[in-house]
């Protein structure tokens, strides 16, 4: 598998799907995502204590803190099911993005979701609009472009705002 320097250990990227986190002293926790395996990509977010894990197309975004061995689901995402229709691909889409106060932003093909330093899900928004990205955070914003139109959405709360 693949590994790479992550959360003050190392993140193992088996060929069964598992993924392995091992921490400095050799103590490791062990991810099995069948999703992972599916999908056969994963996007990682990786600060000097800890690391998020998605898999491109299934629901659990996985928090790991590798000094202290936790490891647990942050949040469910409303993922685009195109099970049994036709997929025309690229729809799925995941991407991290750092906050200044090290907090994380989520952002995905139906949604975006604030991560904290601690695994905590503390704010999920969920849109439907395959188009939308965000295009910036400032002044306590998260500036959001799509085909539906220009947003903001409150930093804090995940609130939208309205112009």
């Amino acid at each position: 598998g693949q590994s790479i320097n992550c959360g003050g250990g190392l993140i193992t990227f088996e060929p069964n799907g598992h993924v392995k986190a091992v921490a400095e002293d050799g103590e490791a926790v062990t991810i099995i995502d069948q999703d992972i395996l599916r999908s056969g990509t994963v996007e990682v977010w990786c600060s000097e204590q800890f690391a998020y894990i998605a898999s491109l197309e299934g629901p659990s975004v996985w928090f790991v803190h590798i000094s202290t061995m936790r490891l647990e689901c942050a949040v469910e995402l409303a993922r685009l099911d195109m099970t049994g229709t036709y997929d025309p691909g690229g729809l799925h889409w995941t991407e991290f993005r750092g906050l200044d106060n090290g907090d994380v932003l989520l952002c995905y093909e139906l949604g975006i979701a604030r991560l904290g330093t601690d695994g905590r899900l503390l704010w999920h928004r969920v849109h439907d609009d395959l188009t939308a990205r965000v295009r910036a955070v400032d002044d306590g914003v998260v500036r959001v472009y799509g085909d539906s139109g220009r947003y903001g959405l409150d930093l804090a709360t995940g609130d939208l705002l309205r112009d």
